[in-house]
């Protein structure tokens, strides 16, 4: 009976403790994705962005901008931070 119990408790927190590692990582996930959100926000854009639309991040001596043209594809040379997926459901992922 008592190796009954050991295993079922030993089994329950290894159920417990596993289930908490996935909620904190599934926590770490969201919070990344608010801060990256909330750092593609502070980039400037003039144009509506479309689900699925791949875009760049530059940044231009402190003016952060938004832009549908790739880093490979641009004559002026900014400084490139990344690139982003607009995924249609109000956010941003980031692709790299």
């Amino acid at each position: 009976m008592s190796s009954f119990r050991a295993d079922k408790d030993s089994n329950l927190k290894h159920k417990i403790t596993s289930r908490l590692e996935e909620l904190q990582k599934e926590y770490n996930e969201l919070v990344d994705l608010y801060n990256y959100n909330a750092f593609v926000d502070e980039f400037s854009y003039s144009f509506t962005p479309v689900q699925g639309g791949i875009y760049y991040l530059y940044n231009n001596e402190g003016h952060r901008f938004m832009s549908l043209i790739g880093p490979q594809d641009f004559t002026v040379k900014y400084q490139y931070l990344g690139s982003c997926r607009y995924n249609g459901l109000g956010y941003f992922d980031k692709i790299d």
